[in-house]
């Protein structure tokens, strides 16, 4: 790869808010975005699995971000939407507080994980991007869950 090419090595990602926190997920892992959908709660699972829905006839396991990442709750809003993607094969609704914008982010931009962090559980952190003003978490999906998590999100299916 020439140094052109690396210049403009760019990635794409959907920008969301949780929280105060903005946060990116490689486009690639989005299937769809859809407004906050009838969600039936499971008896005794976990804390941050608010339920399954059900989308033209799947059933999907839905994740309430804030729980999963501690943060405090909120009231839901007429901005929520669940984001449906694909961590580690399977697909799983992630609900957030607004989905902002599709990104285009020049690698230049992003940096790894930094090392102050990394010592904290946020293997599902991919790294930040510093644009416009602000900075940008970066998730790595296939790592929001770990392997025993993503075996319960199957029983709960």
């Amino acid at each position: 790869m020439n140094a052109q090419q690396t210049a403009s090595a760019a990635m794409q990602l959907v920008s969301f808010r949780s929280g105060d926190e903005l946060f990116g997920a490689p486009i690639e892992a989005v299937h769809e975005i859809i407004r906050g959908s009838s969600i039936v709660r499971v008896p005794q699972a976990p804390d941050f699995i608010e339920g399954i829905i059900n989308l033209r006839g799947k059933i999907i396991t839905v994740i309430d971000l804030r729980k999963k990442f501690g943060m405090p709750q909120a009231q839901a809003g007429a901005s929520n939407r669940i984001i449906v993607a694909d961590i580690a094969g399977t697909k799983v609704g992630l609900v957030v507080d607004a989905v902002s914008i599709v990104l285009r982010v020049s690698m230049d931009n992003f940096e790894k994980t930094p090392a102050i962090i990394s010592g904290i559980d946020s293997k599902f952190i991919s790294g930040v991007v510093k644009d416009r003003g602000g900075m940008l978490i970066v998730l790595n999906l296939d790592k929001l869950l770990t392997p025993q998590e993503l075996e319960l999100l199957k029983k709960v299916e």
